[in-house]
């Protein structure tokens, strides 16, 4: 195993680099290939993250405000002509 790393260092590998390289040696045992694929996943293929989104709906017209309803006209011209 300390050969792998020294030789890891002398290449010049990063570390993704160096687990993806185990990965794809097909000499290498099954189970640390496998081990090689879980600790290089996150890196490759990131989980997304959740958002949170604040936005008030509002349903009625009466809860509108002027200017509101403006920009929705302004809008609607806009799209049909």
């Amino acid at each position: 195993m300390k050969s792998s790393a020294d030789a890891t260092v002398r290449e010049g590998l990063t570390p993704l680099e160096y687990m993806l390289a185990v990965l794809r040696d097909e000499s290498v045992e099954p189970d640390r290939r496998d081990r090689m694929a879980a600790a290089a996943a996150p890196y490759i293929h990131p989980r997304l993250s959740s958002t949170q989104i604040g936005a008030t709906i509002k349903q009625d017209i009466t809860e509108l405000t002027r200017d509101e309803l403006v920009a929705i006209i302004a809008n609607g011209r806009k799209s049909c002509c």
